[in-house]
């Protein structure tokens, strides 16, 4: 118990002897858990923002596939097939045997043609 009782009142010693590192070690802390619950906050609420938006306004993909099934050279029939169905339904537009011939401009739109 002594020790205990020495232990505190060195702790309160240091404490009250330098409360400006005392003030500037929490006030640093408060500004350190602020900001990480800010950025915490804004990369759920933006990714929460960004699938909301996307569902509202659609999905319009477009995959473009050279073989006669989706992934074929690196997966197997069943996976493909899966992945085909799964896509499908979620509105994604698959065209099998294909593939761009030309594209004129990079940009998020298509702008091709398909052989």
């Amino acid at each position: 118990m002594p020790t205990r009782s020495m232990f505190l009142r060195i702790l309160w010693k240091l404490l009250g002897a330098s409360r400006g590192r005392l003030t500037l070690a929490l006030v640093a802390l408060a500004s350190g858990a602020a900001v990480c619950s800010a950025l915490l906050n804004v990369n759920l609420d933006a990714e929460k923002k960004l699938t909301q938006e996307f569902r509202t306004l659609g999905a319009n993909v477009v995959v473009i596939e050279r073989e006669s099934r989706v992934l074929a050279r690196v997966a197997s029939p069943p996976l493909a097939e899966f992945l085909h169905r799964h896509h499908t339904d979620a509105g994604v537009r698959i065209i099998l045997n294909a593939m761009v011939k030309t594209n004129s401009h990079w940009n998020p739109q298509f702008a091709g043609t398909l052989t």
